[in-house]
């Protein structure tokens, strides 16, 4: 029987809870996976758990600097099968103050385009079978108990 080649994974928000266990998740099964976050002691503690197989990137999505990140990034792992967007944030804000809500647009709309575009446009230009996967929040769908709205 034909082992199975590692697959090049690349997640988005390896730091916080979801994005850190799918990290460790497909580490475990032996791809190789490319880390990214905004905090280098999170990523450092899984380099330091699964050595051989990971990379590690320090990166805010905010930050215009991650599309060009994200493309030394694949460059490092020899290519990309897999895109995982996992990085999110929320506020409550229960008297919708602007000032805000300016952090989620740039992390949950902006940064998203900022890598997802590159992301898919690499996966067209290679022609190799890949996916893009994208975590969001219920909350996109649902309302919070702690949301305004009109009575």
């Amino acid at each position: 029987m034909k082992k199975k080649a590692p697959k090049k994974i690349i997640i988005i928000g390896a730091t916080s809870e979801i994005g850190f266990e799918l990290a460790r998740l497909y580490v475990s099964r032996g791809d190789i996976v490319g880390c990214t976050g905004r905090r280098a002691e999170k990523l450092q503690g899984i380099r330091e758990e699964f050595p051989a197989n990971i990379h590690c990137r320090v990166m805010d999505v905010r930050s215009e600097a991650c599309t060009e990140q994200l493309d030394e990034l694949i460059g490092q792992m020899g290519g990309m099968d897999m895109l995982i967007y996992c990085a999110g944030v929320g506020n409550q804000n229960p008297s919708l103050q602007p000032d805000i809500e300016t952090d989620p647009v740039f992390t949950n709309v902006v940064g998203f385009s900022r890598i997802v575009i590159p992301a898919y446009n690499y996966f067209k230009q290679t022609g190799s079978p890949a996916q893009i996967v994208d975590i969001s929040s219920l909350a996109g769908m649902r309302a919070i108990s702690r949301t305004p709205r009109r009575s």
